[in-house]
């Protein structure tokens, strides 16, 4: 299996370094204010979507959990190990220039798609804690914007809803392969796409263009022997495992921005929910 650095994928490494170390004392302290404004039991409301960083962070851990969402019902048990060079905040899009499509409610599902001129990055560490581990990661520069969608089932598997239990979200990812074999594979491109994406490092929101689709995020229930008690209030840490067998299993899907089939192959990455401290 070929696996990447999410932030070799994204953007060149220099220039995410630069970036990060541009970023001057006063719109670090500007965006460190904000935080008041953001409650630290819940996801704001109405920032429904997330946005995904490069983070850095110290020591990882492995944990022995047992992963189960609808394409694995049976379940399987793996060793996962984090944190990742990945974490995602609640996040609120507008979409510019064009409506939104309507009449769909999403089901636990996410979509997410690449930024392709992401904003300078904030260089903030922050502290954590999930039922993994607490500790604290840099969060350096978002690569990506998930957003919330309706993804039809298959057979005998929920329509409505994410089922009940189901917190976690196994990732499958197009740029991950295993042999030949790349993680999920999308049927089309995404229709040129701008965005306004406002969260918590980001106050005053910023405006970008999306890439076309590339990682499916799906419901998934985890099962670890001993968890730590936490209200997660909308974050998420990601841990990397290495997947040991495919599925082939197609789906068609629906959200704000697209009307898109896919074929999932297998997940790599876990994305726990996460209870973050403000700076």
């Amino acid at each position: 299996m070929v696996l990447l650095s999410r932030v070799f994928r994204f953007t060149a490494v220099v220039a995410l370094l630069a970036a990060a170390t541009a970023a001057s004392t006063q719109a670090a302290s500007a965006m460190q204010r904000n935080f008041s404004n953001i409650g630290p039991d819940a996801a704001p409301q109405g920032y429904t979507h997330l946005l995904c960083y490069n983070v850095k962070y110290g020591q990882t851990m492995p944990y022995s959990v047992t992963l189960t969402d609808q394409f694995y019902p049976k379940g399987f048990q793996t060793a996962v190990t984090g944190p990742t060079q990945a974490a995602c905040t609640p996040a609120k899009k507008t979409l510019l220039y064009r409506k939104p499509i309507t009449g769909f409610t999403p089901n636990g599902h996410f979509v997410c798609y690449p930024l392709k001129d992401p904003p300078q990055g904030v260089n903030v560490t922050t502290k954590y804690t999930n039922q993994l581990q607490a500790a604290s990661l840099l969060w350096v520069q978002p690569f990506a914007l998930c957003v919330p969608t309706y993804k039809y089932s298959g057979a005998g598997l929920s329509e409505d809803a994410a089922p009940k239990g189901y917190t976690h979200r196994l990732v499958y990812d197009y740029q991950v392969t295993m042999g030949s074999v790349h993680g999920v594979v999308f049927k089309n491109p995404l229709e040129t796409t701008t965005v306004k994406i406002v969260d918590q490092f980001y106050p005053n929101g910023f405006t970008t263009t999306l890439g076309n689709p590339y990682i499916l995020l799906t419901p998934t229930k985890k099962v670890y022997a001993k968890p730590r008690k936490v209200v997660p209030n909308g974050h998420w840490i990601w841990y990397s495992f290495q997947p040991q067998s495919t599925v082939e299993q197609p789906r068609d899907y629906v959200n704000q921005l697209e009307k898109n089939s896919l074929t999932a192959y297998f997940p790599d990455w876990l994305m726990v929910p996460t209870y973050k401290y403000k700076p």
